[in-house]
């Protein structure tokens, strides 16, 4: 809406967005695909600088520091700015869920500098095609495909399946899980680096939570991304792939709001 209404004053004036999203690095992915594309093209043509809101806040702490006290020159650097976030090791925490409505996907990502991005994924295929197994297997690339969308090079994967964790770490084999397992390979090439951990469901939790909200199709609460899948990755009885998971749409409800968090596992 605003860059209708004021494009001819967009285009005359370098523009400053604050957002705590990484949208810079989502707009500039090479891999970006869908309405992130046809978003980049329509905001090409202004002068777009981003700013973190983390940015902002070290800037004017170190300002205060440079202002008030005599630290000397170079230990003042070290506190201005935060290094690059695609540099550095994000954290993903995935689950899925299994109900009579559907199966569903939760993912939280957590930045570097400490952000949270949550996402609801609402799969929309056949409910006799899923299982828990696969449902926690479709959360996981979901979460991989997404951060490579952000351009995340360095992340660790947590989750509480202990054989979805095991197969990512070559620790155990399933002739059904094969599809989903050779597309976690051909993600993890995307990636400087990648490192799985099994933990606890008490550790899982606001995943465990997005997952059930997903899974019973139940509203999404403001701040969340919402995700919908409309192809299964594979089928699982043979293990064999039969079409890749595709996301159809996405709605995004901006808030500085939290989910509630909470644990249950209907397996």
């Amino acid at each position: 809406m605003a860059l209708r209404k004021l494009r001819h004053y967009f285009q005359a004036h370098e523009i400053t967005v604050v957002t705590h999203l990484p949208l810079q690095r989502i707009l500039h992915n090479p891999d970006a695909t869908g309405r992130i594309v046809e978003w980049a093209l329509k905001l090409s043509s202004f002068g777009l600088k981003f700013e973190s809101t983390s940015t902002i806040q070290s800037r004017v702490l170190a300002e205060f520091i440079a202002e008030w006290t005599s630290t000397p020159d170079e230990e003042i650097k070290e506190t201005t700015l935060p290094g690059k976030e695609a540099d550095r090791d994000w954290i993903m925490y995935f689950d899925g869920a299994f109900s009579l409505q559907g199966a569903g996907v939760g993912v939280l990502l957590v930045a570097p500098i400490g952000e949270h991005l949550k996402y609801v994924i609402q799969m929309h295929f056949p409910r006799e095609m899923s299982t828990n197994n696969t449902a926690e297997y479709e959360g996981l690339l979901a979460g991989l495909r997404i951060a490579t969308d952000l351009g995340v090079k360095k992340l660790i994967v947590r989750g509480d399946s202990q054989l979805v964790v095991k197969q990512v770490n070559k620790d155990y084999q399933s002739p059904l899980m094969e599809a989903y397992v050779d597309e976690v390979r051909k993600l993890e090439e995307r990636f400087d680096g990648i490192q799985a951990e099994h933990v606890p469901c008490a550790e899982n939790d606001t995943a465990d939570y997005l997952s059930k909200r997903a899974a019973f199709k139940l509203p999404v609460e403001p701040g969340t991304f919402l995700l919908r899948l409309t192809h299964h990755l594979s089928n699982h009885q043979q293990g064999r792939t039969s079409g890749g998971s595709q996301v159809l749409a996405s709605t995004f409800l901006p808030s500085p709001w939290g989910c509630r968090q909470g644990c249950y596992h209907g397996r």
